[in-house]
C-alpha cells in the first residue's frame, strides 16, 4: 500500500533534517518494516531522530516569547500553543509536514464527561487519573484562552489531546531540567502502543533519539512503542 501524500511529505521532512530510518514505511495510522530488524537480537538501532526537529516548551519560547509568562505548573500550555499556532501558519510553518500527519480525530479518556467517567471507569486505577489530568488542563486551558487568536479556539482540544497522548519526558532530551515537562518527538511517536513491546529509547549522544529494538521485527511487521522502557546506556 502506498504511503499517502502527507506521510511521503512528511518522510521528505524527516530526512531532509538528518532523520535515518532505513527500514521503515508508512502505512494507514501505523509504522511497518521494510526489512527484517534485528535479526540477530542484538539491539538493532532502526531509527535515529535528530533533536532539532523536537518540540519542546524551549523551542515554544524562543519562537513565542511570550509563553514564558505562563505558569511554571501547566507544562502542557506552551506546547499546545506552539502547535495551534504553528498549524495556524500553515504551509509557512517548519513543522507543517509533522503537523499534517497528526490524527484528525483522537479519541481520548480526557473528553470524557463526569457521566462517562462515572459509568465506564468508576473504581478503575485509571478514574483518579483522568479526573486529576482534567483538573490540571482545566487550569492549563485558562491560560492558553488568554492567548489564542479566536481562529485557533477550535484547535484547542485536538492540540491538548495531541500533547497529552504523543509526548515523551523533556528530562531524556535535557536531563538538568528539574521540572516535569514534556516533548514532542516526530516519528517517535508515530508508532502505535504495545504493552511490553521490546523497544528502547537510547539518548547517548546528546543530539539524537535512538530506537532500538530488542527483539526481532519481521519483514512487514507494525512496529510498536511500549512508551514506558528504561533507557539504555551503552557505556
Amino acid at each position: 500500500m502506498e504511503e499517502s501524500h502527507e506521510q511521503k511529505e512528511f518522510i521528505h521532512w524527516l530526512t531532509e533534517n538528518g532523520a535515518i530510518f532505513p527500514k521503515i514505511k508508512f502505512i494507514k495510522n501505523g509504522v511497518y518494516s521494510t526489512d527484517i530488524i534485528n535479526e540477530n537480537n542484538e539491539y538493532e538501532i532502526f531509527a535515529s531522530i535528530p533533536f532539532s526537529i523536537i518540540i519542546n516548551d524551549k523551542i515554544a519560547n524562543k519562537n513565542l516569547p511570550y509563553l514564558k509568562d505562563l505558569s511554571s505548573s501547566n507544562y502542557y500550555s506552551s506546547l499546545i500553543i506552539f502547535l495551534i499556532h504553528e498549524k495556524l501558519l500553515g504551509e509557512k510553518s517548519f513543522y507543517s509536514p509533522y503537523i499534517n500527519i497528526l490524527p484528525k480525530h483522537i479519541n481520548s479518556l480526557l473528553n470524557y464527561d463526569e457521566n462517562q467517567i462515572n459509568y465506564l471507569l468508576k473504581g478503575t486505577d485509571i478514574e483518579n487519573f483522568v479526573i486529576e489530568r482534567r483538573l490540571q488542563l482545566k487550569n492549563c486551558y485558562e491560560e492558553i484562552l488568554e492567548r489564542l487568536p479566536s481562529d485557533g479556539l477550535l484547535l484547542k482540544e485536538k492540540m491538548t489531546c495531541i500533547v497529552t497522548s504523543r509526548s515523551f519526558p523533556n528530562r531524556f532530551i535535557d536531563p538538568d531540567d528539574p521540572d516535569p515537562k514534556e516533548v514532542l518527538i516526530p516519528l517517535a511517536d508515530s508508532l502505535n502502543h504495545k504493552p511490553r513491546q521490546k523497544i528502547t529509547w537510547e539518548f547517548s549522544d546528546g543530539n539524537s533519539m535512538q530506537l532500538i529494538a530488542g527483539e526481532t521485527i519481521e519483514c512487514g511487521k507494525e512496529i510498536y512503542n511500549n512508551y514506558g522502557p528504561k533507557v539504555r546506556n551503552f557505556d
